[in-house]
């Protein structure tokens, strides 16, 4: 069981550095992926700055974000919903002082005692000292 972040997910979707490492984590079988529900938003949003950014164009924007809750809809990436563990995360912020939205992923990888991978450099640095188990993408190989 691992634990991704939207940091993660959207590289299955927008061109970005260390898109490899996530496309692999993806299409790996033996990993259950979950995440926080809030994590159904912010990849939606991290298309749509893509888009406005002009890094993708309109119709690979809405094309992705089909794809995304098709995902959703196919349960390859099963949702923790967030207020099942938003007392942890409230926690966890206060501990780390780092932004509650981030922090339920890193409660539902307590709560689930799993590895939790991002590609977010703040979240690698606060959350690891937050919790144990909080891994970078970048570099980083999956081997089927």
């Amino acid at each position: 069981m691992i634990i991704v972040d939207a940091s993660v997910a959207v590289k299955w979707y927008v061109p970005e550095p260390g898109e490899e490492a996530a496309k692999n984590l993806l299409a790996d079988p033996r990993h259950e992926l979950l995440a926080p529900a809030l994590i159904r938003i912010e990849v939606i949003a991290a298309i749509l700055k893509a888009y406005r950014e002009a890094r993708v164009p309109e119709m690979r924007a809405k094309a992705a974000i089909a794809e995304w809750q098709q995902t959703l809809d196919d349960g390859i990436v099963h949702l923790v919903p967030d207020e099942e563990v938003l007392g942890v995360a409230v926690d966890i912020s206060f501990q780390s002082q780092h932004p509650l939205q981030d922090c339920l992923y890193l409660a539902v990888a307590r709560t689930m005692k799993a590895e939790l991978i991002t590609a977010d450099d703040k979240m690698f640095k606060r959350g690891g000292k937050a919790i144990a188990g909080v891994k970078f993408l970048e570099g980083m190989r999956y081997e089927g």
